[in-house]
């Protein structure tokens, strides 16, 4: 999107409002997304990736996460709750792990065709070592926790750790059932050239 007059005008004259940040946040917020996407497509699909795309869509992503968070530093009059999240994620463990065997009752479960935290079972042979090897991928529960950060028109989340929360016990600690977030058209963001005068402004200034 074509940056708004009033905004350049502002800008130049030492003014950020809080309609610009959430203008510039919602802008890194969504081209963050945009790059998640691509790197997960990137590691996901079947040809070699021998240019390294996935690794480059992931250094972009985390560099414009990381501008969202410097600015939402500043922005603790915004803050409204911490966000509690249930989540998963895959681990393969081979058979030479220590805690291959500890899914003994797990491995019955799931051959049986009952509920399980194992979701494959496979194995593979070995051409260096000459053997077959084991393997089972786990559903392992994990918890994560944000700071929610409420403006007129957007909410951010910024993730924080176990040991942070309690810097926030005094806002509302919330459980959520999901997190679901969307990449945007840049057609539709503010440009990054703008975005990053205000992070700058924002940074050397320390005000907002």
């Amino acid at each position: 999107m074509k940056t708004p007059k009033n905004y350049t005008e502002n800008l130049k004259n030492g003014i950020v409002t809080d309609e610009m940040l959430e203008d510039v946040l919602y802008s890194y917020n969504k081209r963050a997304k945009n790059y998640r996407d691509k790197e997960f497509n990137y590691r996901h699909n079947d040809y070699n990736d021998i240019y390294n795309n996935a690794d480059k869509a992931e250094e972009k992503k985390e560099e414009l996460y990381d501008k969202k968070s410097k600015i939402l530093q500043h922005c603790t009059n915004h803050l409204a709750a911490v966000h509690c999240l249930t989540q998963y994620r895959r681990k393969r463990i081979y058979d030479y792990d220590d805690d291959y065997y500890c899914y003994h009752t797990e491995r019955d479960l799931y051959r049986r065709g009952e509920q399980s935290s194992i979701i494959k079972e496979g194995s593979y042979f070995n051409e260096e070592d000459l053997c077959v090897v084991h393997f089972i991928d786990v559903k392992i529960k994990e918890m994560a926790y944000f700071l929610f950060y409420e403006f007129p028109n957007y909410s951010f989340h910024s993730p924080i750790t176990q040991k942070d929360l309690a810097e926030y016990e005094n806002l509302e600690h919330i459980e959520l059932d999901n997190l679901v977030t969307k990449g945007k058209d840049i057609n539709d963001l503010l440009s990054l050239q703008f975005c990053d005068k205000v992070l700058e402004f924002i940074t050397k200034k320390n005000e907002i």
